[in-house]
């Protein structure tokens, strides 16, 4: 049994320690959704606004049916975000959207200008018109097209944050972890979502950030089993938002 099968065997049965860092798996009901919420707000939450740039995956190994259901997860994630530090927090003088779809070389793109549209229902809607299209996965150029876009519209005083979903690794555009400790360095959050069993957990640790959530550092990687198992535990941590009132 290789070393994704065994993880993900042990996922089943509850958190574990990889690479030295609490893992944070996301099953399925409200302690999933409570996990997304508490780090959203602890990222979140406080008088300065951030740059949120989304990072979806679309490589070939996604259907096109987990690809609608990526696109609902993140419809849901919005949302947090729109209630984090108070309601309607998306806004021209307050959190500012972007969005990067990455596969192939030639299909990574810049799908959502960073701060392009100032409200959440317009930036749900344009989420919700992202194209599918595969290839391998260059998580690299999307690192950098996410690097570009907080760089060029966001400007350096924002608090800044990348919230990235992906069912594998990289097979294309070199080691991404380089460009993801520049980003880091630069004082960027980076957050992983991890779908399925074929991950490279050493390179989603790796990329991602370490994150003080109810006064335990961790990073802030979460792993899944499915996209249905991500997009449900969104629109729980959606409601959770929502009841609150933040």
């Amino acid at each position: 049994m290789n070393f994704n099968a065994v993880l993900a065997l042990l996922l089943t049965v509850g958190p574990l320690c990889v690479l030295g860092q609490a893992l944070v798996p996301l099953n399925s009901g409200r302690d999933a959704g409570a996990s997304i919420f508490d780090t959203l707000d602890a990222i979140l939450s406080g008088s300065q606004y951030h740059n949120v740039m989304f990072l979806m995956d679309s490589s070939g190994s996604i259907s096109a049916s987990d690809f609608a259901v990526s696109k609902e997860a993140t419809h849901a994630i919005l949302s947090v975000v729109d209630f984090i530090p108070s309601s309607n927090a998306i806004a021209s003088d307050k959190h500012k959207i972007g969005l990067v779809r990455f596969s192939s070389d030639a299909n990574t793109k810049v799908i959502i200008t960073l701060g392009e549209h100032a409200s959440f229902s317009k930036n749900n809607e344009e989420i919700g018109k992202v194209v599918k299209e595969g290839g391998l996965t260059n998580t690299k150029k999307g690192l950098l097209l996410a690097q570009l876009e907080l760089g060029f519209r966001g400007g350096s005083a924002r608090k800044q944050l990348i919230w990235m979903s992906t069912d594998g690794k990289s097979n294309e555009g070199g080691d991404p972890i380089a460009t993801a400790n520049s980003l880091k360095g630069r004082g960027v959050t980076i957050c992983v979502t991890a779908i399925g069993n074929n991950v490279n957990v050493q390179e989603i640790y790796g990329l991602a950030s370490s994150v003080v959530v109810q006064g335990e550092s961790r990073k802030c990687v979460f792993q899944v089993a499915s996209y249905s198992a991500y997009s449900s535990a969104a629109r729980v941590a959606s409601g959770i938002a929502s009841a609150r009132g933040k």
